[in-house]
């Protein structure tokens, strides 16, 4: 059960962005960018607001991996963004946490793309 770091190594001093790009280059924008159900006007309205795209609720976000949380636990999908991840890249240790900054990386890189 490799964590990211060890599986890449190269990853070991990456900042978050480049932490998250390698993994959208990895597993593919397109396939990353159908597991958020809005669009990409929706984004866009959202990040001019905040950057962090922090102004959608974390439940939407913890929704759209396919995983639900309370403060103690977190129940997961059969299928979910964890197990794509470790389907494409190796990696079984994410968090869901990691599962909700990849979508949001993946949701600015996205607009970026087509022009802010």
């Amino acid at each position: 059960m490799p964590f990211l770091e060890e599986k890449y190594p190269n990853l070991k001093n990456a900042s978050f962005e480049e932490k998250y790009d390698f993994l959208i280059d990895k597993i593919g924008l397109r396939i990353l960018r159908s597991w958020i159900p809005i669009s990409d006007e929706s984004i866009k309205e959202t990040y001019a607001k905040d950057k962090n795209l922090n102004n959608i609720p974390l439940e939407d976000w913890d929704r759209w991996t396919g995983a639900s949380a309370t403060p103690t636990d977190v129940s997961w999908k059969p299928y979910n963004l964890r197990t794509l991840i470790a389907e494409k890249t190796g990696v079984t240790t994410f968090s869901l946490a990691e599962c909700v900054c990849l979508l949001k990386q993946t949701a600015t890189r996205s607009i970026k793309q087509k022009g802010e």
